[in-house]
């Protein structure tokens, strides 16, 4: 299993996540989330490869991939929205670029 936290701006919204793994793309689906890790830990049981996102906190995400072989290559594409506000005549864009320990 892969675990993989990122952040993302603190209003954004995500709308879509596609992971894909050999010739497979699984795209996200919103579940409640205890109905989500009850489906994912059975797919991790029954031997497919399975991918869970979380949000964590707002501006932090998680994403598990269960049954990820050593050497097994994914890619993972996601979009999110957000609203940009204008300071005076300016718009100042800022992209989270660094994943480290929160303290």
């Amino acid at each position: 299993e892969a675990v993989y936290t990122f952040p993302l701006p603190m209003d954004a919204v995500l709308t879509s996540l596609q992971v894909k793994i050999a010739d497979r793309v699984l795209t996200a689906k919103i579940l409640e989330k205890t109905q989500a890790e009850a489906r994912y830990e059975e797919a991790i049981t029954d031997g497919h490869k399975v991918v869970m996102l979380q949000k964590l906190e707002s501006g932090l995400y998680s994403m598990n991939v269960g049954n990820l072989q050593a050497d097994e290559k994914i890619s993972v594409q996601m979009q999110y929205s957000f609203v940009q506000p204008w300071q005076g005549n300016q718009l100042r864009l800022m992209i989270p670029t660094t994943i480290a320990e929160r303290y």
